[in-house]
């Protein structure tokens, strides 16, 4: 059963640290490129995407399938990555006033205050479950907004 539950957590990890790396791509590539649209769009893409990647860790520590030191550690991985998304909204918000943009700002705001309540509460189940829910509500407000801001 440890042998299991061993080998999933680091299918989790490796899957989440592919994640990672390719929104980091991602973003890079944006950057370079300098569009505001392009950029809103793709941080809109990433905030998505971390706030999907919360919700299964969040749901993990729900259920009991992690321990609470690696939701801790995963949490904390991602709520720097979230947080590291400021700058490129500031960016977007400086370079074109939209409401497209304050909207994701209020997102990641609410995802990074999610994700910093999962670091604290990884020992709670119940806790994680409810913050699966907010994570999911998120999401839900994400995948429309991420549609509209294609460029």
């Amino acid at each position: 059963m440890k042998r299991h539950a061993a080998h999933w957590t680091r299918a989790l990890q490796w899957a989440l640290g592919v994640s990672i790396a390719a929104g980091l791509a991602v973003i890079a590539f944006a950057t370079i490129a300098g569009n505001p649209s392009d950029t809103l769009y793709i941080t809109v893409g990433e905030l998505r995407s971390q706030a999907a990647e919360l919700r299964e860790i969040a749901h993990a520590a729900a259920t009991e399938r992690s321990t609470a030191t690696y939701t801790r550690a995963q949490g904390k991985q991602l709520e720097q990555r979230i947080a590291s998304l400021h700058g490129d909204l500031d960016k977007v918000q400086g370079e074109r006033r939209s409401d497209d943009a304050r909207i994701a700002r209020r997102l990641l705001e609410r995802l990074l205050a999610s994700a910093r309540a999962l670091v604290e509460s990884a020992e709670s189940p119940p806790a994680a479950r409810a913050l699966e829910n907010e994570f999911e509500s998120v999401l839900a407000a994400l995948i429309p907004l991420e549609q509209r801001t294609k460029p």
